[in-house]
């Protein structure tokens, strides 16, 4: 009974999850294991059948009938599930009073529950299209080269492939702007990152074990058939050094590993997920170790004598410690970090600078950290510069410049780090003229690294506006609309370009196409209409 409302009290944390993964997940294991101790029970000795399914039935019917109530009285949060088994939704259905096609009881129960859903679940994009997007970026960029199909773009380099490939209809869904480091499909992420190469041998091992398991599993059933029927009713041993439980124990592990393999399919693995991927095939590996193998004894003449291991031991020891004070170096350059960031955030440049700047010193290889000091310290030369101060401002602009030079230095291919560039030379340029060009050079720099992404020709048609150079920017306008067709401050931009270069019937076509295509509704635009 305890290890029953263990797993009904998991069972229920999981649907709060509202991962359908997940969920997912846990049905191919329940699937799995339950296959496989019916499987494996009919093919025991007819004599120990009858013991064994005992053993299995009660729980099975147990655990089932928890999952179905938990269910029945709270829901998974998938609608066409809960419509159906879901205490809410047969009220609803059976009550005189409701709609006959309304299947909004449990929607109706998650918002009295207090429930603040994500946006992906309250109005934003199904989140199944998005990864639809996201996985044609990551094929793409697979694709886009032989080296890259074979060895992939480089570990942990998804973020920068994804920002090149990125499909233009993504622009239309409520994470058009976000940041993605994964593919959202480890396996997908594997072959984008690290080729056919890297996939083959991830697969490989999945493979190789599971044909391990599965012959493992059916020479121990094999072997039952010569095996005599046991006296006790409320133990079963088959030999081998194989017990019942021991066995149960290696399904369970065997499913819930294959769980796993579900919900990467759907996302990204994280550490525990990651250790538990290696460890539940170790477990169940050195649980077949038979009594009869023995350990192989590897011999180390240089640790022979006393004196030697201990000498081996301090050396070991002071390398254990100045890994952890480098690690404990490295957190604490973070926290640093961390606090000059927020402090930047509340324009408190002063110790933002110095936070970072301390950062630095205790990990100067982490190009986050210059492109952040490049911010602080443009915030500092505007203090100077709004105070009168010309030397100390031309000091901070020099330094601030030298820190984002580091930062693309480091990682040339890093998009934000070119956009935080560019807002850089861009707060300059309100005291200097000719900063405007270096920021427009940044922007187009970051637009050949993401040409999907629709704020970058916004951007550029505000910085060639700027410099008077109206014909460009409407078509760096009309580009950004074709990139993201709803993206009403690109309309609004456009707009003003056609009323600035004195052609307001075209701006007025512009407005019209909004109200037409994105918003009918838009207040703002029909009074512009007239004007």
């Amino acid at each position: 009974m305890i290890w029953t409302l263990t797993a009904a009290l998991f069972f229920l944390v999981l649907l709060f999850t509202r991962s359908r993964s997940g969920l997912l997940g846990f049905a191919v294991a329940d699937l799995v294991f339950w296959g496989l101790v019916l499987f494996g029970s009919s093919r025991l000795p007819k004599q120990n059948q009858g013991t064994a399914l005992k053993r299995v039935g009660v729980p099975f019917f147990l655990l089932h009938f928890s999952f179905f109530l938990i269910v029945f009285l709270n829901g998974t949060h998938i609608d066409a599930v809960d419509r159906w088994a879901t205490l809410g939704a047969w009220k609803s259905r059976l009550s005189s009073t409701a709609q006959p096609a309304d299947h909004s009881a449990v929607t109706n129960e998650a918002t009295a529950s207090g429930y603040v859903a994500p946006l992906l679940e309250s109005g934003g994009t199904e989140s199944g299209k998005i990864r639809r997007y996201v996985w044609q970026g990551a094929i793409s960029a697979w694709r886009s080269s032989t080296k890259t199909m074979l060895i992939g773009t480089g570990t942990e380099t998804f973020a920068f492939a994804f920002y090149q490939f990125k499909p233009k209809g993504h622009n239309l869904t409520s994470e058009w702007d976000f940041l993605y480091n994964k593919a959202h499909n480890e396996y997908l992420n594997y072959l984008t990152t690290t080729g056919v190469l890297g996939l083959g041998s991830y697969l490989l091992f999945f493979g190789s074990f599971v044909l391990w398991f599965v012959k493992v599993q059916m020479s121990k059933l094999k072997a039952q058939s010569n095996v005599k029927a046991q006296s006790s009713k409320n133990s079963l041993d088959f030999g081998f050094d194989w017990k019942f439980d021991i066995w149960i124990l290696e399904l369970s592990l065997f499913a819930a590993w294959l769980s796993i393999l579900v919900t990467n399919f759907f996302g990204f693995s994280v550490v525990v997920t990651q250790l538990f991927l290696f460890l539940f095939p170790a477990i169940i590996i050195a649980g077949n170790i038979r009594s009869d193998q023995h350990a192989v004894l590897v011999s180390l003449p240089f640790l022979a004598s006393t004196h030697k291991r201990r000498i081996a031991a301090f050396i070991v020891m002071v390398a254990g410690l100045v890994i952890a004070t480098r690690i404990g170096l490295l957190w604490y350059a973070d926290t640093l970090f961390a606090s000059g960031y927020r402090a930047s955030r509340i324009d408190s440049y002063v110790q933002a600078a110095d936070n970072i700047e301390r950062a630095i010193a205790l990990n100067p290889g982490e190009p986050l950290y210059y492109d952040e000091a490049g911010s602080a310290l443009a915030g500092l030369a505007i203090l100077a510069i709004e105070q009168k101060d010309a030397t100390g401002a031309a000091a901070f602009i020099k330094q601030s410049v030298r820190a984002s030079d580091t930062a693309i230095t480091i990682s040339p291919n890093n998009v934000n780090f070119w956009k935080t560039r560019t807002k850089i030379y861009y707060t300059f340029s309100a005291f200097d003229g000719a900063f405007n060009d270096a920021a427009i050079e940044a922007l187009e720099h970051a637009q050949k690294l993401s040409p999907a992404d629709p704020k970058i020709p916004y951007n550029l048609a505000i910085l060639t506006g700027r410099n008077g150079q109206n014909d460009r920017s409407i078509e760096l306008l009309k580009h950004t609309i074709d990139l993201k067709q709803n993206y009403r401050d690109a309309y609004y931009a456009l707009w003003v370009f056609y009323k600035e270069i004195k052609k307001p019937e075209l701006g007025r076509a512009i407005l019209a196409d909004y109200l037409t295509k994105v918003d009918p509704a838009d207040k703002d635009f029909q009074e512009r209409m007239n004007e």
